[in-house]
């Protein structure tokens, strides 16, 4: 096959190196770390072009090397179905040997060997911030990280995030919504022709149209699994120099976001937010810990632009019991579920209850009458808000 299909190359050498590291990480037992140990040993030699006698030496078992060099013929049908792929616009491979792959992401012991890509590699030498948080934002969290992404793009800084639903969606909304080419990164727990959720199929084509960029180290046709969320995390975080986190549960996955950013030697940034919701105990937490508080993106920039301090002194045990990420009531009707969606944990404006539920203003009153003497809502200066 002519090496053209793979964009990241130049030469044939780079597409046959990059077959031998997918042979070598299709051998049962051997792992993401095993293969960053491999590529170390190897100190710069090409794994293509290795002898036996050198593999052998860098560790590699008689059991290994025999399926290393006789593939299994399902691995075979695999990677046909790889170099189909490529063949598609925008495709590609990026190798760790590249020189595109980033500095921050080749120090881990963890690191993919190979990335699979859709879109514009050069925005991966931009400055990058992690935007990660809860998936059942409130609407405060969800403007915070429209705008927090928003400001932190028009500075030149790249937004990474997981494409999930919540605080990932809206920082990549967010940093579109700059109008800068090339403003965010999306990595995902699954392969590239399998966008997670199916919800976001279109903001991921955005992405690519946008000069974005879809990251994955999982082949085409791999399915969402549970075990790849947080394997993706790493790779977010360690595409950054710090992780923002908006709203999220102390037992969440943003959570362990955040530490994976600290033991990286990465800043941890967190958004405050009201005491008794329980989307703002993360945060609270981590500010706590060590985690620096934010109250916008300027805060962002001024911390990366005056701290010499490593983000690796945040301890983060995590070792806090936690409730789940919200409270589901079952003594609502359908219209007051409406209505509670609706509402936040700061003062909203009657005006913008309509605009948020379509209800007329009559019908408006009566259900946060009935919200009130059940106990869900609160009249304070400003509008309403929820106990």
């Amino acid at each position: 096959m002519p090496h053209s299909h793979f964009k990241s190359y130049s030469s044939y050498d780079q597409y046959s190196e990059f077959h031998a590291w997918w042979r070598l990480a299709s051998v049962k037992g051997i792992g993401v770390v095993t293969l960053n140990t491999i590529y170390e040993a190897l100190e710069g030699t090409s794994l293509h072009t290795a002898s036996n006698e050198e593999l052998r030496r860098i560790g590699l078992s008689e059991a290994h090397l025999k399926s290393f060099l006789q593939p299994h013929s399902k691995t075979q049908k695999l990677w046909h179905q790889v170099v189909d792929w490529l063949k598609l616009p925008s495709n590609g491979i990026l190798l760790k040997s590249d020189d595109l792959y980033p500095k921050s992401l080749k120090q881990l012991p963890d690191a993919p060997i190979y990335l699979f890509y859709r879109g514009d590699l050069s925005i991966l030498s931009t400055p990058c911030i992690a935007m990660v948080g809860s998936r059942n934002t409130t609407h405060y969290g969800e403007q915070h990280a429209i705008q927090v992404a928003k400001e932190l793009s028009l500075q030149g800084v790249t937004i990474v995030s997981g494409l999930a639903v919540g605080v990932d969606g809206h920082a990549h909304r967010g940093a579109l919504s700059s109008g800068i080419s090339g403003s965010t990164i999306a990595v995902l727990g699954s392969g590239l022709d399998r966008i997670y959720p199916k919800r976001h199929e279109t903001l991921a084509t955005q992405i690519v149209q946008q000069g974005g960029l879809l990251l994955s180290e999982h082949m085409p046709s791999t399915p969402p699994k549970a075990e790849h969320f947080p394997q993706r995390n790493r790779i977010v975080s360690g595409l950054s120099i710090g992780t923002v986190v908006i709203e999220a549960a102390v037992n969440s996955g943003s959570l362990i976001t955040a530490r994976l950013a600290a033991e990286q030697g990465r800043e941890v940034f967190a958004l405050p937010g009201v005491v008794n919701n329980s989307l703002s105990r993360g945060c609270h937490y981590l500010i706590k810990e060590g985690a620096a508080l934010i109250e916008n993106a300027e805060d962002i920039v001024r911390h990366l632009q005056e701290t010499s301090l490593l983000a690796d002194a945040i301890k983060f045990s995590l070792e806090v019991e936690g409730g789940d990420e919200s409270v589901v009531r079952d003594d609502l009707t359908k219209d007051e579920k409406v209505l509670m969606e609706a509402l936040d944990y700061v003062p909203v404006a009657m005006d913008m209850l309509i605009v948020r539920t379509g209800f007329d203003v009559a019908y408006i009153s009566q259900l946060l009458l009935m919200l009130e003497l059940k106990g869900a809502v609160q009249q304070s200066q400003g509008g309403y808000l929820k106990c």
